[in-house]
């Protein structure tokens, strides 16, 4: 038997230690770091910008400091900082470059919202104007910007071309994809206007800028952010609407997960949280997305209001609701558990976007859907050709192969991967010990990457007991004996009988037709032992029951002679 089901986190999930890329050398990925910069700093205000050299010395966690302060009494003295990272070349148009920052005031947290950025800081308590703000602009030579962004500007940062996202470690970046040839980055810190005059130092953490050129071949996730529509400040204040702990659904912590939230009162509302891969994936990749959420949201056929999309930048190569994708995998989701589905985009894509849409009759029932995350640019489950149910005690040959040349099989006894039990090719059999009950295997297929894990049941199926069979009797030479009758037997889907007779009670030779509890036995000519068999069946298999206690059936003459001389002659041996 062998069905796709909820696989467990803990081995989907491994793939997410790549994200450490951002924080460490890792040899498979090449990315290429701003080596010089230019920034505010004068003779007459040198200190705008503070260690400087510490946002392009190739380490992410060193940073320059932008400083910007609101000056004295009419705002003498007032200054922005800036600084101007240069690459050493230019970098091609439409290329992604990152650069991890840190605010004093909590603009990062409401930016990562995209359009519900401005809604999100009145929450937070960070009005994006008045305090602290920022620009940030990519530009060719110090030319004008091909794409630039203002903090205090609503949706600025809530487009494909300039967005904030979040990684792993939950720290905060800047990802700038012009649609020109560039080769600097400037970052302005500002000090917002109720501010002005009154002496107040802003401090912005510059800490590198970089972009991708060479991503590993079993991908990586890199960031995260999030977005929605329909959503009123009142949504966010009473209804915890949003996505709360973005973060979690790509870090490494296998039962973490964000949470996509409408709230209680989120009729005709959205919101989708988007992983963005490190790198493009290829046409043949899968990806598994892990949810899990309540049994009243999912008796609300809320599967049709999940929405899954695979998309290369801001062009989408597949969209599939929750409910077509548990269809495809012959899944279903139940309370609570977590369920990973596999999507096939059948194109290159960059990301993975999981849309909530509320539900129109949900009334006081609260809409959240949890999103474990994703395994990426990974290789597809194996196919199962072979595995036959087995008799108690019995040992499984289960037979398998891959979908990718020279990919390998790997066998575990656990969910989370960790007991590796054999490893064998396309097409050989993995042999399991004698199993006393029914389990669970796994398997996936690799080759320099893994795939997802496919879970293999094993059915054992336990042979029913004998029962007891009634019947014995005496009767005459060519008369039918009555019925030999059921006392007790099991019963029950794939149970059948057969019975088998003995001369001897020591030979048995199966009766043909003879498949019921009870069994009528035709005229016999001489004495002869039954007994019963019950089987059970899943397909190819059969496991049998031990015989009842025989039954014998004594034949007799009965013919009797009237005539006294053809008697006496009898008796003398005539």
């Amino acid at each position: 038997m062998i069905t796709l089901t909820n696989i467990k986190q803990e081995k989907v999930l491994h793939i997410f230690y790549a994200v450490v890329f951002l924080f460490s050398s890792i040899s498979s990925w090449s990315q290429t770091y701003a080596t010089n910069a230019t920034t505010s700093n004068t003779v007459l205000s040198p200190n705008e910008v503070v260690t400087p050299g510490l946002a392009y010395d190739g380490l992410v966690g060193t940073a320059a400091i932008v400083k910007a302060n609101a000056g004295g009494l009419l705002g003498i003295g007032a200054y922005n900082g800036y600084i101007e990272l240069q690459f050493p070349g230019d970098v091609p148009a439409n290329t992604t470059s990152y650069v991890k920052i840190a605010t004093q005031d909590n603009l990062l947290t409401s930016l990562l919202g995209g359009s519900l950025g401005t809604l999100l800081a009145n929450v937070l308590g960070a009005v994006l104007i008045g305090n602290q703000e920022f620009t940030v602009g990519a530009n060719y030579n110090g030319g004008l910007p091909i794409v630039s962004g203002n903090s205090q500007v609503a949706n600025d940062f809530a487009t494909d071309k300039l967005r904030i996202i979040r990684n792993a470690a939950g720290d905060y970046l800047i990802a700038i994809t012009p649609n020109a040839v560039y080769n600097r980055i400037k970052i302005t810190n500002r000090i917002g206007a109720t501010l002005l005059g009154l002496g107040n130092e802003k401090t912005l953490s510059v800490y590198e800028a970089y972009y991708i050129t060479n991503p590993p071949a079993c991908g990586g996730l890199l960031t995260t952010s999030f977005s929605g529509s329909g959503i009123t400040l009142d949504l966010l204040q009473l209804g915890s609407a949003g996505v709360t702990n973005p973060q979690n659904a790509i870090d490494a912590v296998t039962t973490n997960y964000s949470e996509l939230k409408l709230g209680l009162l989120g009729v005709g509302a959205s919101v989708e949280q988007t992983v963005y891969l490190g790198g493009v994936s290829q046409t043949t990749d899968v990806f598994g997305i892990g949810l899990s959420m309540g049994g009243a949201l999912l008796n609300l056929d809320v599967l049709n209001n999940v929405t899954v999309i695979a998309s290369k930048g801001v062009t989408v190569v597949q969209s599939r609701t929750l409910s077509q994708l548990l269809a495809l995998n012959l899944l279903n989701m139940q309370d609570g558990v977590v369920t990973t589905v596999q999507m096939a985009p059948l194109g290159a894509v960059d990301r993975i976007t999981v849309r909530f849409n509320s539900l129109v009759s949900v009334g006081l029932v609260a809409q959240n859907l949890n999103f474990y995350g994703i395994t990426i640019r990974t290789l597809a489950v194996p196919l199962i050709t072979q595995n036959n149910a087995v008799c108690k005690d019995g040992s499984a040959s289960i037979i398998a192969t891959t979908s990718v040349a020279g990919a390998q099989l790997k066998w575990y006894s656990d969910a989370s991967g960790d007991t590796l039990l054999a490893t064998t090719a396309s097409g050989a059999p993995f042999v399991t010990p004698g199993l006393a009950v029914t389990k669970t295997y796994y398997v996936e297929q690799f080759t320099t990457c893994a795939g997802l894990l496919l879970p293999v049941v094993v059915t054992v199926l336990i042979p029913p007991s004998a029962g007891v069979i009634a019947g014995e009797q005496t009767i005459c030479l060519t008369k039918a004996p009555a019925a030999l009758t059921s006392v007790s037997a099991d019963s029950g889907a794939g149970i059948s009988y057969k019975w088998e007779s003995s001369p001897d009670g020591i030979i048995w030779t199966v009766i043909p037709d003879a498949i019921l509890a009870s069994y009528q036995p035709d005229v016999l000519l001489k004495t002869t032992f039954f007994h019963r068999i019950t089987t059970i069946t899943s397909g190819i298999t059969v496991c049998s029951s031990n015989p009842t206690s025989s039954i014998k059936v004594l034949t007799k003459n009965c013919m009797v002679v009237s005539n006294p001389m053809v008697r006496q002659r009898l008796k003398n041996g005539a």
